[in-house]
């Protein structure tokens, strides 16, 4: 009997080891936290880093953030989906390239559109006369932002150099939206025709 529990115990105590190694995560490139930070909606699926969220993402999905998050590197968006901050936040670290955007909408297909909301976007690198920092980056697709903030808090920057939705794409959409530069007012800049930047209250 006691070399029956002896068994026991050991497989027990195997069984929560393994357990417990299965709550540890692996830091993936561009955050700055560990553990699960984005949720997949609709599969379920966890992931480590919006990077990566968006690199698995299909058609119709929504990312929704469960931490804020520190990015050293561009998030690329392919897909027609949604990112819900989730009243979180994106903030770009100060040594980053942001001239191409925190969120890069290089989506393929003109019709593809790209929703953001709830939450913030921060940009704090100080500017150089040859970088700008861009927030999201409208490439192709459209964009529609909802309840986002996009707030430069670095040092003073030059006519355009700091902009809160670049527009070389379709359409973008802009409800309930802010974006400031040290409180100084809305920073936003389309590179398209005005007709494709609707801004609502």
């Amino acid at each position: 009997k006691r070399v029956f529990r002896k068994k026991v115990s050991i497989f027990l105590t195997v069984i929560m080891v393994l357990g417990t190694a299965g709550t540890i995560f692996a830091v993936e490139p561009g955050n700055s936290v560990s553990g699960n930070v984005v949720l997949n909606e609709k599969t379920g699926a966890e992931y480590t880093s919006l990077t990566e969220a968006a690199a698995n993402a299909a058609e119709g999905d929504t990312l929704k953030l469960l931490e804020d998050i520190t990015l050293d590197s561009k998030v690329i968006i392919n897909e027609k989906i949604t990112i819900d901050l989730n009243g979180k936040s994106l903030n770009a670290s100060s040594d980053g390239d942001w001239s191409s955007g925190v969120i890069y909408n290089e989506q393929s297909w003109k019709s593809y559109i790209l929703t953001i909301k709830n939450g913030t976007i921060n940009l704090s690198k100080p500017p150089s006369d040859t970088k700008n920092v861009i927030g999201i980056y409208n490439h192709i697709g459209s964009i529609e932002a909802e309840s986002l903030s996009v707030i430069y808090s670095g040092p003073s920057a030059l006519a355009g150099q700091v902009t809160g939705i670049r527009n070389s794409g379709m359409n973008v959409t802009v409800s309930n939206g802010s974006f400031q530069v040290d409180d100084n007012g809305v920073v936003f800049l389309t590179d398209g025709e005005s007709s494709k930047v609707m801004v609502k209250a």
